[in-house]
């Protein structure tokens, strides 16, 4: 019986380590931060220290019991080595047994809670909650009377939530749920900004299904909702949020397929997807008239958006430097009834961005080409663009300049649906130092001056300040 339970507490102890580091592998997450990383292999340290202390007193036990005794070496466990034992004790009067055994029974148990405790501490985490939020202030110097909010002063924007759960080794989430201020009535709303599961076959296919951000282009995946990850406080305005005067869908309901490939010193990239059409709300609309909207549960024309975008990043000399190529098309009907516009819209682009050796230089072009296909069969070409060059000096300074343009077909039906600050034709020009206050907090001071083309619309200067985190 002794043998028995003996053997039982060295296999525990010996087993537990490993266990212990196996969980926390399974268990992390893309996440996690580096003081919850760091707390865990502390106190998986302490516990490989207690299993190896427990570990000699058997030994010391099993000597005391007798040398005629056999039982196998405890196992391996991380950490330090277990200090080699000493010679063999005399034999102890048969008296000592019963306490000796008393004694196994003792670590048995401590070995065995040990054991469940560091499984616990290593399985029982969770799923980690991160996030970004942003504060600050805006100024205008002319507020033009058509635009979503001319009001100036502080401001709070939103609060951005995510989760990344791996349900399973090929199967993962993303789930991301913004509380944000409203650009045109300054009331808080929940939004889902992205609900999304996929499958990793490997780097070289990942498809997801759910509702994501459009891939096209640069930015609109580089730089999701929290503005801690952008280096300026705003997006360009052409490459908005639908519910922020975003110009094109930057979020899709459907399918995407996404991965890369090495080619030569660089790799490849690609991304395909296949979703709802988005549609126009002008009857009833949050912004009451001309907002994108990528329509949640269906396409209201029955119809769906398609896209293709690759690119090749660079290694070697040019490691930093990524060009690429994309296209999408999409059937927009708006919501008038009883006789919507519906416009077939597509558009054919190029970007090239260089982020290394402390520069930052981000290029996007898309040209329009649409069709009224509800009135008089006519075609339209339009086009957007944006550049943008930034800096870090000292590690933690970044002074940045962006130009950006929208030259807008007005006689086209997509963008004469569109609200009037949405589908006027724009240049803008911004300027702004970004100071990293530390590893997840950014403050920004940007300055914008923006000319409108047509509709009649105001130009205006303004001033923005922000607090940018991330946790």
């Amino acid at each position: 019986m002794t043998s028995k339970r003996l053997c039982i507490a060295i296999a525990v102890a010996g087993t537990v380590g490993m266990h212990a580091a196996t969980c926390q592998a399974a268990d992390a997450q893309p996440g996690d931060t580096e003081a919850h990383l760091r707390d865990l292999e502390r106190k998986l340290e302490q516990s490989v220290q207690r299993i190896d202390e427990l570990n000699q007193q058997v030994q010391q036990l099993q000597r005391q019991l007798g040398a005629g005794a056999a039982v196998p070496a405890p196992l391996a466990v991380p950490g330090p080595a277990p200090t080699a034992a000493p010679a063999a004790a005399a034999s102890p009067p048969p008296a000592a047994a019963p306490a000796a055994d008393s004694r196994i029974d003792e670590l048995t148990t401590q070995v065995e809670q040990l054991s469940q405790s560091v499984s616990r501490m290593n399985t029982d985490t969770g799923v980690p909650l991160h996030g970004f939020a942003d504060v600050g202030a805006r100024f205008y110097t002319h507020t033009d009377p058509n635009s979503s909010n001319p009001a100036n002063g502080a401001n709070e924007k939103a609060i951005d939530f995510y989760l990344n759960p791996e349900i399973g080794p090929r199967i993962k989430t993303l789930m991301e749920i913004a509380i944000e201020t409203s650009e045109y009535d300054q009331q808080v709303g929940i939004d889902m900004e992205r609900l999304q599961v996929g499958y990793v076959a490997g780097d070289e296919l990942t498809v997801w299904a759910g509702r994501f951000h459009t891939p096209y282009g640069y930015w609109n995946t580089a730089f999701h909702h929290g503005p801690q990850i952008q280096t300026s406080a705003q997006r360009p305005k052409f490459l908005a949020f639908e519910d922020t005067y975003g110009l094109m869908p930057a979020h899709t309901v459907g399918l995407w397929a996404t991965g890369h490939a090495r080619l030569g010193s660089g790799r490849l990239t690609y991304d395909a997807t296949v979703g709802n059409s988005p549609r126009i709300l002008t009857n009833g609309g949050q912004m009451g008239t001309g907002q994108v909207d990528m329509n949640l549960l269906g396409s209201n024309n029955h119809s769906a958006s398609s896209l293709v975008n690759v690119g090749y990043e660079f290694g070697g000399a040019l490691d930093g430097l990524k060009l690429g190529v994309d296209a999408m098309r999409w059937r927009t009907t708006d919501d008038v009834a009883p006789a919507p516009d519906t416009t077939q819209v597509s558009f054919a682009g190029a970007y090239a961005v260089y982020v290394a050796n402390d520069w930052e230089i981000l290029n996007e072009y898309y040209r329009f080409h649409d069709t009224n296909t509800s009135s008089d069969g006519s075609t339209h070409n339009s086009w957007a663009a944006y550049s943008q060059v930034g800096y870090t000096l000292l590690g933690a300074w970044t002074p940045y300049a962006r130009w950006e343009e929208a030259q807008l077909d007005q006689a086209d039906n997509y963008f004469a649906a569109l609200a009037a600050p949405i589908g006027a034709s724009y240049r803008r020009y911004v300027g702004g130092l970004r100071y990293d206050l530390a590893r997840n907090t950014a403050l920004k001071a940007e300055y914008g001056s923006t000319v409108y083309h047509d509709r009649g619309l105001q130009s205006y200067n303004e001033v923005r300040l922000q607090i940018a985190v991330r946790f």
